[in-house]
């Protein structure tokens, strides 16, 4: 009897809506918008698009596509180049893309461990596969905005991946 009642009762609900594929309104008064979507300008970046597009056009490589093999290179690259931070600390990049300690003035300055190197990784490979994937046209709806000198740097990895991975041999280098 329990079971019977609780079927009634799934039959008497609405099914769920799938809002992942409709698409990105953004509220009518400004003041309830985040602070991301309003001060950053997102909303309107995004408001054309459903939450399934960009899943698409932001997501991870898997083993099955062509370009995953330089996932490893590009999330080992964070860690390889703790190094060099250290030896050009006095340049004042490191604060972007290391621990800096509490204080802006530099006084404890650590590099960051091997598994947020890893972590940091990640991130900048799910960008360099999507980027790529854009210029193969195979990414998503949402197309990256992708300034000159980021598509010169894209395409100077093209070139020089080329002689290490087929998939880059046939690759387009133009925007």
């Amino acid at each position: 009897m329990p079971d019977e009642a609780f079927e009634i009762y799934k039959a008497t609900r609405p099914t769920a809506i799938d809002y992942s594929n409709t698409p990105i309104v953004m509220p009518l008064r400004d003041q309830d918008q985040h602070l991301l979507l309003k001060r950053e300008g997102w909303g309107d970046h995004i408001s054309s698009y459903t939450p399934a597009d960009l899943i698409e056009s932001t997501r991870i490589s898997t083993p099955e596509d062509a370009l995953h093999p330089l996932k490893d290179v590009v999330e080992g690259y964070i860690e390889r180049i703790q190094p060099e931070i250290v030896r050009h600390a006095a340049f004042g990049m490191q604060k972007l893309i290391v621990d800096v300690g509490l204080s802006d003035n530099m006084a404890r300055f650590n590099t960051i461990t091997s598994d947020s190197c890893r972590k940091y990784g990640r991130f900048l490979w799910r960008l360099i596969f999507n980027l790529l994937r854009q210029l193969r046209k195979e990414g998503g709806a949402y197309k990256y905005p992708i300034t000159d000198e980021q598509a010169a740097a894209l395409k100077a990895l093209i070139r020089s991946m080329r002689q290490f991975w087929d998939v880059f041999k046939e690759f387009p280098i133009s925007q």
